[in-house]
């Protein structure tokens, strides 16, 4: 299905869900993923073509066109969608790459098919998606994504070599981030495709700060405890406390907020105007 002929989200929603015995809920935020992208891909140029998408396996196909890949490689890449899907329902969040800076419904993670050519690099695989000229004003970061311990997603991943992963974003789009997972499978090169926002991860951070926050109080409780051997299990819940904020902060989903944070420290946002796009077709 060409995503220039989809007029609306619903209208790519329904074969999702038919297809996939999918609630309209979560079709809808897989065809939000795919749609995006197309927007994404058109965004600096109009002409520009866009991506097809098979509502079937859930796969993105470049504007490129390249052959479908073998039918037990197009399963293959359904039950990652389907299992990417369930794991982040498992974490509270749309997309198992975003992690929990993804805590919106309104997209969830994608498959990719690349076709034959290599694509071990972040730029290569930019350019098969038609997102260069894109991501030209932004940044490509590394995400180093790791897919949680035993989750569907994981056990998938094995059937995938030289595995990487990265983020792009670009100030023209304001806060969308998009996450990719590129691997190689029989036959050539594929992968997971999702997006977040600036905005969630920035809540993310937020929660984070306040947490951090309670635990100021836990110095002044530990000078101030007397030292007897009931000392321990006296002070059991702020050790407690303090170990389950440092188990927040460890998890990767929010040491990629950090890094996005980190990274986004020199930039300029001096030109991000979500009304972009319709001023640039007013002056045009």
């Amino acid at each position: 299905m060409l995503l220039s002929a989809v007029h609306n989200r619903n209208d790519l929603a329904r074969p999702v869900a038919d297809a996939n015995d999918l609630d309209h809920a979560s079709a809808a935020a897989i065809a939000s993923t795919a749609l995006m992208i197309g927007e994404i891909q058109s965004f600096v140029d109009d002409s520009s073509p866009r991506s097809s998408f098979d509502p079937t396996c859930l796969i993105l196909y470049p504007p490129s066109g390249p052959s479908p890949p073998a039918e037990s490689v197009q399963q293959y890449l359904r039950r990652l969608a389907r299992a990417a899907q369930a794991d982040a329902a498992d974490m509270a969040c749309s997309s198992i790459l975003a992690g929990q800076g993804s805590e919106s419904d309104d997209t969830g993670d994608i498959t990719l098919w690349l076709g034959s050519k290599d694509h071990a690099r972040a730029d290569v695989v930019l350019e098969t998606l038609g997102l260069s000229e894109w991501v030209a004003s932004g940044e490509v970061a590394g995400s180093n994504f790791v897919a949680p311990r035993e989750s569907r997603v994981e056990k998938l991943l094995g059937e995938m070599e030289e595995s990487f992963s990265f983020r792009a974003s670009a100030s023209m789009t304001g806060g969308i981030v998009l996450f990719f997972l590129i691997g190689r499978v029989s036959g050539g090169w594929a992968g997971l495709g999702g997006i977040a926002s600036l905005e969630a991860q920035i809540q993310l951070l937020s929660d984070l700060h306040s947490r951090v926050q309670t635990l100021r109080h836990i110095p002044v409780v530990l000078l101030k405890a007397p030292m007897t051997p009931l000392s321990g299990q006296t002070l059991q819940p702020e050790f407690q406390q303090v170990r389950q904020v440092a188990d927040t902060i460890r998890a990767e989903h929010v040491q990629e907020a950090l890094r996005a944070a980190r990274d986004s420290l020199g930039g300029d946002g001096s030109d991000l105007n979500p009304n972009l796009r319709r001023e640039k077709r007013k002056r045009g």
